[in-house]
């Protein structure tokens, strides 16, 4: 219970600050893509500060999508 509460502040303080928003908004552009494993994924997300860096690969293999830029 006193999670769920921590968390319902850190969202109102999110959204007071307008912080929350800009990270639920974004857009995903990848270059190319060879997953031929569309049920057997693994998400991967690197986190900072300014930017969120989402991998999405193939399981037991070396195929990934790459995000633009990377």
């Amino acid at each position: 219970m006193f999670v769920l509460f921590l968390l319902c502040i850190v969202i109102l303080v999110c959204m007071s600050k307008g912080e929350f928003f800009e990270h639920t908004q974004g857009r995903s552009m990848y270059f190319y893509s060879k997953l031929s494993c569309k049920a057997n994924c693994e998400d991967i997300n690197f986190l900072s500060f300014e930017k969120r860096t989402e991998l999405i690969c193939c399981k037991h293999k070396s195929y990934c999508n790459l995000p633009e830029g990377v």
